[in-house]
């Protein structure tokens, strides 16, 4: 009940222009410094796999062992990808993999280290401009 609300107050929000939100091309964006990090990972986008309740999420892209999302740093992305990475981390669907969100922290860095603090207490989350800082 409550991942369908969510659900519906992410599609609303696209509906009405949410200023709040990543542009949709932030994932391709970082896609190169992802894969960048670990050259020979196997890299896949738009992946799908099913959480514990037999729910079916998609992931912007799997590299190597992480299930990838880049999301805004707004609240209600954060509670929808809470609800998936408990679900996909308790359902015996994805072995060995484990999911990994991107918070876009260009615009209000403040913000998005606090939604990934939040995360942070059931799953792994870093900044976006982590992700972009050169590995040397």
């Amino acid at each position: 009940m409550v991942s369908g609300l969510l659900l519906v107050a992410d599609w609303a929000a696209q509906q009405l222009g949410d200023d709040e939100k990543s542009p949709p091309d932030l994932a391709a964006e970082l896609e190169p410094y992802i894969i960048a990090r670990q050259p020979g990972a196997e890299h896949r986008r738009n992946v799908k796999v099913l959480g514990a309740s037999n729910t079916e999420y998609e992931f912007d892209m799997q590299h190597g062992r992480d299930l990838i999302d880049v999301i805004p740093a707004h609240q209600t992305s954060t509670a929808f990808a809470m609800r998936k990475a408990g679900d996909v981390q308790n359902g015996p669907f994805i072995p060995g993999l484990a999911p990994l969100f991107i918070v876009d922290d260009r615009k209000d860095r403040h913000r998005a280290m606090s939604e990934i603090s939040i995360l942070g207490a059931i799953t792994r989350a870093v900044p976006a401009s982590q992700i972009m800082q050169p590995l040397h």
